[in-house]
């Protein structure tokens, strides 16, 4: 079984009320009981690895990963895949496939990085690295924890390659940090749309300490978490971690706010029953950092989950990547200890929106979508529109059963949204790409926008060539540039306002509440009749086709585009889109 783990929430903006989770934006993913998601193979072990002196992609040399050949696949909403893999030659690499494009080497061990150094070259454990990460700009980051060689080289350094540049140091040893002394190692990283950078790093001031910064894309560095900060929601007790164990996370939006999870917590212990390690009361809470402001608790080890469940409180949470989106709200995994007849799961997929309570999608020990009953999940991994993708054992007998070893289980991968389960793979599936079956290593899954990244690492001893890496989901289209005309022509269909959906010249929060009862299926408001009905799509001027409603741009009316009215509204900042209108700016559509 897997253990990995040891929305109605209420947004009030410039008066205005709007429910979010019960309206939120279905999945973009075909639903459970309908035809799977297109499955696309990224790479295979025995592969060739472009760029890496002639070797081929092969199983890892020892250690934790001695079955494994691939390792974090990432992508985003444009179907661009990202992933670390070991090589023939004993090394390793990292590669980018692109939706459109061929098999692109972004670095590999034993490369000479101008300015910085070598790169270590043993492939054990991926020993060296950490991340990657990629956002919807195709800029990739990654960390070389230790090992990097040469004159005056850093010990270790955070790199980021734009989708057009060359690979930089963009963090290293002896950097100044902002908690005091200077950077010594980097390790788990998060990267947003604007190219802004949380991670996680050692730090030496007069003794090592640990920290979360948020580097921003303009170079410039603040500290989220310094050791002995103090955190909230521990009756003033302190981080006082000095290992990179001693954090989890980051998780990092669009706006700047940061998620982090604290293990190294002064005060009060308790052994913990599932690992055997005395540690903090608080060990594994999660708190948040918005810009400008301090830090919240935001999930605590102790809070309560819903009466809906059977109550009980948060022992764990299991929280893949990426998980916190633009909403403020974090997907996971969450653990507890204790259960009731009723409700006997001790797992649940979960999410939580900033300030608001824990909402739960999925119980485990429930029936999934194609017959056995959920027995264990992953951690959870989440997109903007709160698809919340994680991996499950799938048991043919009911569940809990103190009789069942779950040796017969299978696997699969899904998504949960609103309580809708969807299938994106299980074990039982024909038509893997390129042959053979599906195993149950089905793992390691990301997602962005509508695809899922995923592993299948077919852990049989030795060789495999079914180990790969694929995905899932039909990625987004890019908008195409456009083309200024030289000379300005009359333009014939209708002026209005970038988000007035009703066009009755301004933008305002009934066209919010507009957006969201076209989302809650209810009959639309009052509007002119030349105004185009929320939904299908409208031509605009200068810009690719939309839904009309659709005011970021993403194919999709749903409350993230309320939301972003709301924003307009009550004057608040709105990041620029590129090939969308800002909202409130004139336009003209037909």
């Amino acid at each position: 079984m897997i253990r990995e783990v040891p929305r109605v929430a209420i947004l009030v903006v410039a008066g205005v009320v709007v429910l979010m989770g019960a309206l939120a934006g279905a999945g973009v993913i075909v639903r459970a009981g309908s035809a799977r998601p297109p499955i696309v193979a990224i790479a295979f072990e025995g592969d060739p690895a472009p760029g890496a002196g002639g070797a081929t992609m092969q199983r890892c040399n020892g250690g934790a990963f001695e079955q494994s050949t691939f390792d974090e696949p990432m992508t985003n909403a444009w179907g661009d895949v990202l992933f670390w893999t070991c090589l023939s030659d004993g090394g390793w690499a990292l590669y980018l496939k692109p939706n459109i494009g061929p098999l692109t080497l972004i670095v590999h061990s034993g490369q000479t990085i101008g300015g910085v150094g070598t790169l270590p070259v043993s492939s054990t454990d991926f020993l060296f690295t950490d991340g990657p990460a990629i956002n919807d700009r195709g800029t990739s980051i990654f960390a070389i924890r230790q090992g990097i060689t040469g004159a005056s080289a850093p010990e270790s350094a955070l790199f980021m390659k734009t989708a057009s540049g060359s690979l930089q140091a963009a963090l290293r040893t002896g950097d100044p940090s902002p908690c005091g002394g200077t950077y010594r190692r980097f390790d788990d990283m998060s990267l947003n749309n604007n190219d802004d950078v949380a991670i996680i790093a050692t730090y030496n001031d007069v003794t090592p300490k640990a920290g979360v910064f948020l580097r921003l894309a303009d170079g410039t560095v603040q500290a989220i978490i310094c050791n002995n900060h103090p955190l909230p929601g521990t009756s003033g007790e302190k981080f006082i971690g000095t290992t990179l164990d001693s954090l989890d996370g980051p998780w990092l939006n669009d706006n700047r706010v940061v998620v982090f999870a604290a293990d190294a917590i002064s005060g009060p212990t308790a052994l913990d029953p599932d690992t055997g390690v005395v540690e903090s009361i608080w060990s594994g809470s999660t708190f948040t950092k918005r810009p400008g402001e301090a830090i919240e608790s935001f999930i605590m080890v102790g809070d309560p989950l819903p009466g809906s469940v059977g109550g009980g409180v948060v022992s764990g949470l299991g929280i893949g990547r990426p998980a916190f989106n633009n909403s403020n709200a974090l997907g996971f995994n969450l653990s507890r200890q204790t259960s009731t007849p009723s409700h006997p799961a001790e797992q649940f997929i979960a999410s939580k929106q900033l300030g608001g309570p824990i909402t739960i999608c999925l119980e485990d020990f429930t029936p999934a979508p194609e017959g056995g009953n959920f027995d264990g999940f992953s951690s959870v991994a989440m997109n903007q529109k709160g698809d919340l993708q994680f991996t499950a054992d799938i048991n043919p007998h009911p569940v809990p059963n103190p009789d069942d070893t779950g040796k017969d289980n299978t696997r699969g991968i899904f998504t949960c949204n609103g309580g809708a389960v969807t299938t994106i793979v299980l074990q039982k599936d024909a038509g893997k790409p390129r042959g053979g079956s599906w195993s149950f290593e089905l793992e390691e899954g990301s997602i962005g926008g509508p695809v899922v990244a995923f592993l299948d690492e077919v852990n049989f001893t030795g060789p495999s060539t079914e180990r790969g890496v694929f995905r899932a989901g039909e990625p987004l289209t890019p908008t195409p540039t456009p083309t200024p005309s030289p000379t300005p022509t009359p333009q014939p269909g209708k002026q209005v306002k970038w988000g007035d959906v009703h066009c009755d010249g301004a933008v305002d929060s009934v066209d919010s509440l507009g957006d969201l009862r076209h989302l809650a299926q209810l009959p639309p408001l009052p509007h002119p009749s030349d105004c185009p009905e929320i939904g299908p799509t409208v031509e605009v001027t200068g810009f690719s086709p939309h839904p009309w409603g659709d005011v970021d741009c993403d194919g999709f009316v749903n409350s993230i585009d309320a939301l972003r009215i709301l924003r307009f509204v009550a004057h608040l900042s709105l990041t620029p889109i590129a090939g969308c209108p800002d909202v409130g700016a004139e336009v003209r559509i037909s």
